[in-house]
């Protein structure tokens, strides 16, 4: 299934590629019986696709007037100048990929209505999701992260009337690559309000309201945007944006289809290597020789951050990846159903499993000299080291979380550790007692 068809699944009442396209109500690839379209503004398209599933992105640039319009859309009366709007009562949902060249003061990267009365995306140093009625308390949710320039990011606001969901008042959600950032709820209750003003993406030149609930005019900043949708009654959740993301997100290595060995051999080369603010490091494509296989990362870091959960590997394919850790530590892993590489022709078959081992290190000291030793997969027979005759210290290197230990000597009592976690590096002090019924002839 193409990406499009993916996001028109979920329910897109209007939904732009900005794929060099986008100035034809039939570019509206939504459901919506009024298509929209760009109609003008200030943008043009650029061969620089900010997501999978597009060659080209709306591009606006930077200017020195804080008046410049970026793409504007003709307004339609489901989405913002009819007091019937279909989502008054209901709720919203806007998303769209996007990343900016610098990062400076406030400035719009989406918004429709006028300055009291709209919905918004704002950036700046932290990016921000606004829902503001000039009757009700001002609704405006903010990420957990400053902004970086040149990130791509997947940004997704939802609206919510208050008899949408367990609450009292009418509230906002704001997710960042598909990780809650705010929720904000207060206690206003009317439905959502008209509102006439321009529908624009990238830039603006509306006074907006702001924190302070006094209106501005943002700065004009020059930045990339892809996939454009305007979900009407529609929330979409954690989850499903959590799948976009990941179904679309370009990484920053791609481990090409070819064989394990070369496969290992491409991982080898970024050995040392720091992954640090990236939405994806690694991207692994399923394996020409082998359904199911193994990998390894060796020494590769990979910098978590739990606000954005950005992707240490991501797997694309239909088996099981075992993935080592040999001095790395990937975590946050990703095996997305499918990847959609230029909106429909190119789609790469996902859905599998990645495994990740981490290897640890068990060290048993106070050994007697000439120690047998035995480790076993925990619970079970499979041997995974061991040694005849010991030095005072035993060392091996581990591919499992937990194990069962045995040790014996002659003169002294036989001894089983069960279940040692060894899912990090573990040493064990042994200490052995001499066996009373052991008789040197």
């Amino acid at each position: 299934m193409a990406i499009i068809s993916y996001l028109q699944g979920l329910g897109a009442t209007h939904l732009f590629t900005l794929d060099n396209v986008g100035t034809s109500t039939s570019d509206d690839l939504g459901n919506s019986s009024l298509p929209t379209n760009i109609a003008g503004g200030t943008y043009s398209f650029q061969a620089n696709p900010v997501c999978y599933g597009a060659s080209h992105s709306v591009r606006t640039t930077a200017s020195t007037s804080n008046a410049v319009n970026g793409a504007v859309f003709t307004n339609t009366d489901d989405i913002n100048n009819n007091s019937n709007l279909p989502y008054r009562s209901g709720t919203r949902t806007i998303f769209f990929w996007f990343k900016q060249d610098a990062i400076q003061n406030v400035t719009c990267i989406y918004e429709q209505g006028g300055g009291t009365n709209n919905f918004a995306f704002m950036g700046g140093a932290q990016t921000t999701f606004q829902a503001a009625d000039a009757g009700q308390p001002f609704l405006i949710a903010a990420t957990k992260d400053k902004s970086i320039a040149n990130r791509a990011y997947f940004l997704a606001g939802v609206w919510e009337y208050h008899t949408q969901h367990s609450g009292s008042g009418n509230r906002v959600l704001f997710y960042v690559n598909g990780v809650l950032q705010e929720t904000v709820e207060e206690n206003g209750t009317d439905t959502f309000p008209a509102h006439g003003g321009n529908i624009q993406l990238g830039n603006s030149n509306e006074s907006l309201k702001s924190f302070a609930e006094t209106t501005l005019t943002s700065q004009t900043t020059a930045k990339n945007i892809n996939y454009l949708g305007m979900y009407n009654n529609t929330s979409l959740t954690e989850a499903q944006c959590r799948n976009v993301f990941e179904r679309m997100v370009i990484p920053e290595v791609v481990i090409a289809a070819d064989t394990v060995a070369n496969q290992q051999a491409a991982l080898n080369a970024l050995s040392g290597t720091t992954y640090q603010n990236v939405n994806c490091a690694i991207e692994i494509r399923q394996a020409t020789d082998a359904t199911d296989y193994t990998l390894t990362l060796n020494n590769i870091t990979f910098v978590q951050n739990d606000n954005l959960r950005d992707i240490s590997v991501q797997y694309v394919g239909a088996n099981t990846l075992t993935l080592i850790n040999s001095n790395s530590n990937a975590v946050e892993v990703s095996t997305p159903d499918e990847k959609d590489l230029d909106g429909g022709t190119t789609i790469l078959t996902g859905g599998g499993t990645i495994n990740v081992v981490n290897l640890s290190t068990l060290t048993l000291t106070g050994l007697q000299a000439n120690t047998e030793v035995r480790v076993y997969q925990a619970g079970t027979t499979t041997e995974l080291a061991g040694v005849e005759n010991s030095g005072t210290t035993f060392s091996t290197t581990l591919e499992a979380s937990s194990v069962d230990i045995v040790i014996h000597a002659l003169g002294y009592e036989y001894q089983k550790i069960e279940g040692a976690d060894t899912s990090a590096n573990l040493t064990l002090p042994i200490q052995q007692r001499f066996d009373r019924n052991y008789r040197n002839p």
